[in-house]
């Protein structure tokens, strides 16, 4: 984004990553794929009972993120300068967030290994018309479709788990059955 392009920063890029805030879990956020910030920024600023993780690789980035996060006062932020492929965090996250990342099956290999076992994957892509972007092993919880003020490109929201469905069900009624028993 250049700075004649600053006018679309909040329609396009701080709206968008709101959009997230109703899907993403309490607890532990990491955001693959932040480059600037979005939406891990918006989302620990929007939410500071997050405890939100941004690995970047390129160091000047990280600096920037780390420098976004104190200018911000995000005490809930921690950047990694680090690739997302090879770092791995102590414990799985509850939400992992991924925006114009990858899809499809590397966008399993990327996430899987940082998700908690019921954690879930809230993923943007521009709005396709099949699943191929989903990647094996995942099941759609929910999806919407939306657009942004004054831009006309259709968008999808993505959150997805690991399992089947039928797998997740399973799990979802062995909770309930602990929960009541």
């Amino acid at each position: 984004m250049g700075r004649a392009d600053i006018h679309r920063l909040v329609p396009r890029h701080i709206v968008d990553a709101l959009l997230l805030l109703p899907l993403v879990r309490p607890g532990r956020l990491l955001d693959i794929g932040s480059g600037a910030g979005l939406p891990g920024l918006v989302l620990a600023l929007a939410s500071p009972a997050l405890a939100g993780t941004l690995p970047e690789r390129m160091a000047r980035r990280a600096r920037l993120l780390v420098l976004a996060a104190r200018e911000l006062g995000l005490d809930n932020v921690t950047v990694v300068n680090g690739d997302a492929l090879r770092w791995r965090a102590a414990q799985g996250f509850d939400t992992v967030t991924a925006r114009a990342v990858a899809s499809g099956d590397a966008l399993g290999e990327l996430v899987a290994p940082h998700l908690a076992d019921d954690g879930v994957l809230v993923a943007q892509f521009g709005a396709r018309q099949d699943d191929s972007h989903i990647p094996s092993g995942f099941h759609v919880l929910d999806r919407r479709d939306y657009r942004l003020p004054d831009n006309p490109a259709a968008y999808r929201l993505l959150v997805l788990r690991r399992g089947s469905e039928r797998d997740l069900a399973s799990a979802d009624a062995r909770a309930e059955g602990r929960a009541h028993g």
